[in-house]
């Protein structure tokens, strides 16, 4: 009975503790737990903001409370978002402006044109003047650390080759350009004390740009040349086909950091790369050579650049016909960025308040003005403490057998 009026005892001196430091708590006003401060990582922001349409930062911005609504565009642009209270979206926090510019695509091959280019030589071997697709643009850096760079633009298709015949010939198709890359995710920086997230935080890497439809080869002998049937075969020639240009590259994905006390609901928060782009297609032949050159050749189309599809070849004789161009290669997805979360106390530390000696100790309790209230574990006996400015004070001396 003497152990259990002890106990009862030390319980009633903590509750008047509590109580007091409650009341002055209550006196000041505010919550018990405040992290609205100077030194609070979450910042000091005095304002509560409700964002109802798409908003772009110009400046690192403290908030008591936000709210983006459903619908609407945050784009931090790089700088840091800290709200003291609590953090609701239901729509969209991003940054557009930090990732890395796209890589611009690579231009097309120049179909040849044997009439102007060449010395007419009755389909020789020297007749093809087409040029090959340019190489894509390599994306651009980031604006800040943390960001993803751009994705590199699509190789320009291969041109198509030429065929001559005397005076007359068929030119080959231009090469379809190649497509600009996806620009890089941004840099997403949010310190929150609580965290509700209903829609989407991110800092995606954008899509790359499609690569271009080859145009089409040349024909001569046709309708549009001279009447059908030609009065002299040997001038049926047809350019071969322009290749495709490649797809652009997936902007890189960038990075989401979240410092939260609480995270109410998690949402969709990434940092993905973005897609790839397809190609874009080769292009038919000019036509199909039926009568030709019997002693003529085939002449072939020019490479392409990176994923840029190559030309078709030009002929003058049946027995190899022109073909098409290929078609270009779709672009890589851009590589994944990284998505940072880690819990944040307001600012304040963890203490190791020790044993004073004992075996163990225990806190149960801890009020905004630093007071831990616990136990200390000594000699088969838990004693009720009261740690003030890391050193305990006891409220029980005898201490009390643990239940």
């Amino acid at each position: 009975m003497e152990r259990q009026d002890q106990y009862r005892s030390s319980l009633q001196r903590i509750a008047l503790i509590c109580l007091f430091f409650g009341s002055l708590t209550a006196a000041r006003g505010g919550p018990p737990y405040d992290c609205c401060h100077a030194d609070s990582v979450f910042g000091n922001g005095s304002s509560s903001v409700v964002i109802t349409e798409d908003t772009v930062l110009e400046a690192d911005t403290d908030y008591h409370d936000l709210t983006v609504s459903s619908g609407v565009t945050l784009d931090t642009a790089g700088h840091r978002i800290r709200v003291c209270g609590k953090l609701t979206n239901y729509g969209t926090i991003t940054d557009r402006v930090s990732g890395g510019l796209p890589g611009a695509g690579g231009a097309g091959g120049l179909g040849a044109n044997p009439l102007q280019d060449v010395v007419p030589d009755d389909c020789g071997p020297r007749q093809v003047r087409c040029t090959a697709g340019a190489a894509g643009q390599a994306g651009g850096p980031p604006a800040i650390a943390g960001a993803g760079a751009g994705g590199q633009g699509g190789g320009g298709g291969g041109a198509g080759g030429g065929a001559l015949r005397g005076t007359y010939d068929a030119d080959g198709g231009n090469g379809g350009a190649g497509g600009s890359g996806g620009r890089g995710g941004g840099y997403v920086q949010i310190y929150a004390f609580l965290l509700e997230n209903w829609g989407v935080i991110h800092a995606d890497g954008s899509a790359g740009e499609p690569g271009q439809n080859a145009p089409v080869g040349y024909d001569t002998c046709g309708p549009e040349y001279e009447a059908w049937p030609p009065a002299n075969p040997t001038n049926d020639l047809a350019g071969g086909g322009g290749g495709g240009g490649g797809g652009g590259s997936g902007g890189n994905g960038g990075t989401v950091e979240l410092h939260c006390g609480s995270i109410l609901r998690f949402g969709e928060i990434h940092a993905h790369g973005g897609p790839g782009a397809p190609g874009g297609a080769g292009a038919p032949p000019g036509g199909t050579v039926l009568f030709g050159a019997p002693f003529g050749s085939a002449q072939e189309g020019c490479a392409s650049a990176s994923n840029g599809g190559a030309g078709g070849r030009g002929s003058c004789a049946p027995t190899i016909p022109p073909t098409a161009g290929q078609n270009g290669a779709p672009g890589p997805q851009g590589a994944a960025g990284r998505v940072v979360v880690s819990l944040e106390i307001c600012g304040y530390a963890l203490t190791d308040l020790g044993t004073a000696g004992g075996a163990s100790s225990r806190a149960e309790g801890l009020n905004e003005h630093g007071l831990v209230a616990g136990y200390i574990r000594t000699g088969g006996r838990s004693h009720a403490v009261l740690w003030v400015n890391g050193y305990p004070v006891p409220l029980e001396p005898d201490g009390y057998p643990a239940n």
